[in-house]
């Protein structure tokens, strides 16, 4: 009869020997990488999918024309200004010469004047010597009053002198006037030369009204 204490050893060594057939076969086996473990697929199976909205045709029908419209051309830039053209007093003067009447070149000798300087005053002068007609004259002398009277006033009062002196009454009508504007003790004696020398009576009575009392 077999003695259990006599099988004992061996019962362990035969529960040693398939530990150890255990443990090298779950280390010797590849793992698949790819494969998923129950708990993942049950993770998986159990997230909420959750479903796009429905896209409506009008919607579709915009992104469809948005993707199919050209693109818009850059703006043009606008092109800088160009400054103003400066008249120069000769042009004026060539088309204060081409008007043939009179009467009309008024306009043109108030813009001859109005340019102020040395060279407008010495067209007018000249325009006023070369002129036939008193009227033409008047009106080159009226110009005159527009002007500022601190620039070229030498000359300014030169042709004034010129204009009370031996002309039409309308000229030295004209001429006094504008000397009346000057504030200057030269323009007061031409005045005083008016009111005591000049032929016609309403002219001295005129210039005599003129005169500042101390």
């Amino acid at each position: 009869m077999i003695c259990y204490r006599t099988l004992l050893p061996a019962w362990f060594a035969l529960a040693i020997l398939l530990l150890a057939v255990c443990v090298y076969w779950m280390s010797s086996e590849p793992r698949d990488l790819g494969a998923t473990s129950p708990a993942e697929t049950v993770a998986v199976s159990r997230e909420v999918v959750t479903p796009s909205p429905p896209v409506s045709p009008i919607a579709a029908g915009l992104v469809q024309a948005r993707a199919l419209a050209p693109e818009p051309l850059p703006m043009p830039l606008p092109e800088p200004l160009s400054p103003p053209r400066t008249i120069r007093t000769f042009e004026l003067v060539a088309e204060y010469l081409q008007i043939e009447k009179v009467s009309e070149r008024g306009d043109l000798a108030r813009s001859i004047a109005s340019m102020d300087d040395a060279e407008s005053l010495r067209e007018i002068t000249t325009l006023f010597r070369k002129a036939r007609h008193p009227a033409e004259r008047e009106a080159l002398i009226a110009a005159l009053a527009d002007t500022d009277f601190t620039k070229e006033l030498d000359g300014k009062l030169a042709l004034l002198t010129t204009a009370l002196s031996g002309h039409p009454r309308n000229v030295r009508d004209a001429a006094l006037g504008v000397v009346a504007q000057i504030e200057d003790p030269r323009a007061v004696a031409l005045i005083k030369k008016v009111a005591l020398s000049d032929p016609d009576h309403e002219m001295r009575e005129a210039a005599k009204a003129l005169i500042v009392q101390p």
